[in-house]
């Protein structure tokens, strides 16, 4: 199993999982055309897609769902609230199947084992995803303002790790933001920043993980190289070496990344 990230950041989210036969999309937050120029960098086709999962319903996260819908009859997931919210959005017939999920209860598409975890950010109801083939998981977590323990209980003993590291508290205080979307940002249901990514990473790397991937960094208030050594300075911080005991990576805003593998 592995994930690349097609896209990553405010102006839209989209990453591909793989494993063997199986393909999953997380989030289809970019037009459809964008998405299936990225999947064939990649050598994938709409037709190899089993199953797109929505995180939450925000913009960036959906904004491709009414075209990979009706056109290409992708089969869609989600809870019964971001279903609600983004479902305004499907204003014709023609639409390919939707599924409701409830979180923390798993299913599967094909052998892969997914359970849904509620996550903190201001949306309807927000999740994060454990992807498991047998013994081997993946989680992945973007748009959160906290790790509550129902988030850090979904992400420890996973192999790899797709996470948000949203932005530098130093650059967004000193940056352009009006004062009510920088408190919105540091709040609890805002965005997670590098030092609490670091925080958990350092966490994860002690319950085993061995790869990371950080995402969703803000173009204004981060920066990969930022991003990366708040990160890695806090996992070292516990006495664990980069390519010896983890690695560690960032994932473009609006590029496709390097695979993160799970195994």
């Amino acid at each position: 199993m592995r994930l690349i990230s097609l896209f990553s950041g405010s102006s839209g989210n989209c990453l591909l999982v793989e494993d063997g036969d199986v393909k999953l999309l997380i989030d289809a937050g970019v037009s459809a055309t964008r998405i299936q120029k990225a999947l064939h960098t990649v050598g994938v086709s709409f037709s190899e897609i089993s199953a797109v999962l929505i995180t939450h319903e925000h913009i960036d996260h959906v904004s491709g769902i009414e075209v990979l819908s009706r056109r290409h009859k992708l089969h869609f997931f989600s809870n019964q609230a971001t279903y609600c919210a983004f479902s305004n959005r499907l204003q014709n017939s023609g639409y390919g199947p939707f599924s409701i999920f409830e979180n923390l209860s798993p299913f599967f598409v094909g052998k892969l084992k997914i359970t849904p975890f509620p996550s903190s950010h201001d949306a309807a109801d927000p999740v994060g995803f454990r992807i498991a083939d047998g013994d081997k998981s993946l989680s992945v977590i973007t748009d959160l303002g906290e790790a509550t323990q129902t988030i850090v209980d979904n992400l420890l003993g996973a192999d790899s790790v797709f996470i948000e590291s949203n932005h530098d508290v130093a650059l967004l205080e000193a940056g352009p933001y009006p004062r009510f979307l920088k408190r919105r940002i540091l709040g609890s249901l805002g965005h997670l920043s590098n030092s609490s990514a670091g925080s958990i990473c350092a966490k994860l790397v002690e319950s085993g993980t061995k790869r990371i991937m950080l995402g969703h960094l803000s173009h204004e208030n981060n920066t990969a190289p930022i991003a990366f050594a708040t990160v890695n300075e806090a996992i070292a911080s516990l006495g664990y070496t980069r390519r010896k005991d983890f690695l560690l990576g960032v994932a473009p805003r609006s590029a496709t990344s390097d695979a993160l593998e799970v195994c």
